[in-house]
């Protein structure tokens, strides 16, 4: 496996400083931008109960009720309405898989990754 080092990151939006795991010869800096938007899509639930007793499973199969009736009509784009917030996400490139990922907080490597990890290490404990 190729050598890695740690390299100060920035992120151009906020200005937060990160410090992220690279391969050796790889760029200083892999950014990738993308979109995080936040949507709506309404679903109606009829029950013979007022609104603080509905039950979770009563919610949850009314929305599954309504996602199925989006997919038979295809009407996505008429259900969601416009999004109501939009903001830009840099990912991180994890220094294990490549996967591109939201790295918060000092993460170097993707979840995928990190499991894989704490499995080698339950494995070694075990041996």
């Amino acid at each position: 496996m190729a050598e890695k080092r740690l390299i100060e990151c920035t992120c151009d939006e906020c200005g937060n400083e990160d410090t992220i795991m690279v391969p050796e010869g790889e760029a200083d800096e892999k950014r990738y931008t993308y979109y995080n938007h936040g949507y709506t899509i309404g679903f109606e639930l009829y029950t013979l109960n007022p609104s603080e007793k509905v039950t979770a499973s009563e919610l949850l199969k009314a929305l599954k009720d309504r996602v199925a009736q989006i997919e038979r009509d295809g009407e996505i784009l008429d259900a969601a309405d416009d999004p109501f917030d939009t903001c830009e996400e840099d990912l991180t490139q994890c220094a294990i898989c490549g996967a591109r990922f939201i790295a918060r907080e000092g993460e170097q490597i993707c979840a995928g990754c990190a499991l894989s990890e704490v499995d080698k290490v339950l494995e070694e404990e075990d041996e």
